[in-house]
């Protein structure tokens, strides 16, 4: 249990530094929610239209991204 309380603690820490420069937190959060959206989506893209890569399935690709 003693484990779990640090870890809150060095989460709550890493939170509060990252609100520290709100503009950056929000700005960070975007960047990732977009590259977390945006490999998947071309690669959903590339298959869509007929093309690939020799011998990756579509769903190996995804795993690997």
């Amino acid at each position: 249990m003693r484990f779990l309380s640090v870890y809150q603690t060095c989460v709550r820490t890493a939170v509060s530094q990252a609100l520290a420069y709100r503009f950056d937190f929000f700005l960070s959060l975007a960047i990732t929610f977009a590259g977390s959206l945006g490999l998947p989506l071309v690669a959903l893209l590339i298959y869509g239209a007929g093309a690939g890569f020799p011998g990756w399935s579509f769903h190996e690709v995804l795993m690997i991204q």
